[in-house]
């Protein structure tokens, strides 16, 4: 299992590209197949059917690369196949780790949460009071949708650094304020970082 960026195959070290190249079978979501149209083996696109795509893979004799987004065990694919499939992971930057990096900002004491494919649900109570926050969102737990969600609840001493399609061709970093998160348009493929403004003595 090879993590892969936005930026296809430059962001794979030659090795990567040589077992993608040597492998029978490669298996990822579509967007990044086409990242490889040359490709001659069989391509199997991850599209719901997890248990399925675990029976098949079980089964499966010839010589597999699996790809992913960014870092498989940073609430990826790598995680639930790892429990299942004799794996070996060739991790790539987090989308995380690579939004700090273009806010330039450490990220050892930002709290980590995801509001991927989960309930915005308790998010308050989790995050309230915590001074850097890195949250994975999805389209319908937008940041529109969670500007809306912590105005709700008062948390306006957040601002946002909003970290769109990284490394790939459309690219785009913001900073904002609640409310203009909230009126903002957005790729579905984003980081949201909240951070807390300093209280003015």
């Amino acid at each position: 299992m090879i993590g892969i960026g936005d930026n296809g195959p430059a962001s794979l070290l030659p090795q990567y590209i040589a077992w993608i190249e040597s492998s029978e079978v490669l298996v990822g979501g579509e967007r990044h197949l086409d990242f490889f149209p040359d490709y001659t083996g069989e391509k199997i696109i991850i599209k719901g059917g997890l248990p399925q795509l675990v029976e098949k893979l079980q089964r499966e004799k010839r010589n597999i690369v699996i790809l992913v987004s960014g870092d498989p065990l940073f609430y990826g694919l790598g995680g639930v196949l790892a429990k299942k499939l004799p794996l070996e992971i060739y991790p790539y930057a987090s989308s995380v780790q690579l939004a700090f990096t273009k806010m330039q900002e450490s990220w050892q004491d930002a709290y980590l949460t995801s509001v991927h494919g989960r309930s915005m649900k308790g998010l308050a109570q989790k995050i309230d009071g915590r001074k850097k926050i890195a949250i994975l969102t999805d389209e319908e737990n937008s940041p529109n949708a969670l500007a809306r969600y912590l105005n709700a609840f008062g948390m306006t001493e957040y601002d946002a650094f909003v970290a769109e399609n990284l490394e790939g061709p459309t690219e785009r970093c913001r900073h904002l304020s609640l409310d203009e998160m909230e009126k903002a348009e957005f790729s579905p493929l984003n980081v949201v970082i909240l951070k807390q403004r300093e209280a003015v003595e």
